[in-house]
């Protein structure tokens, strides 16, 4: 009875070693959120669409294409369709953001929440 009680403080101390001699790794950081909207924009240029979703929140959606226009045909009537349709988007990218003052113009006092891509050329 008392090698059984040995036994068992011995495996909790060896795992609390193991817990201790290899921590969990924390996650990456994240590259967008709590940065300004203006950040990104840098890096993607500026947003295709800016949408405001209520309670100090604007949506913004980044839509890149490819560069070679697909092999998609024109319409038969109503003439071309533009140029953007001629392409496919290969990267969606959408962030929400807040502010803590009043909405502005520009892109700097908006703080990215939350973010999601689509595409493979993010």
């Amino acid at each position: 009875m008392m090698l059984n009680k040995a036994i068992l403080v011995v495996i909790g101390l060896s795992l609390t070693a193991c817990s201790r001699l290899f921590p969990e790794t924390p996650p990456p950081p994240d590259p967008y959120a709590g940065r300004p909207v203006a950040y990104i924009a840098l890096l993607f240029g500026p947003p295709t669409l800016q949408v405001d979703v209520g309670n100090d929140q604007r949506a913004f959606h980044w839509t890149h294409y490819n560069q070679a226009p697909s092999t998609g045909t024109f319409p038969a009537a109503g003439g071309p369709p533009p140029v953007d349709a001629l392409r496919e988007p290969h990267c969606r990218l959408w962030a929400v953001a807040h502010t803590l003052r009043p909405p502005e113009p520009g892109l700097g006092n908006w703080v990215v929440d939350d973010w999601r891509y689509y595409g493979t050329g993010c």
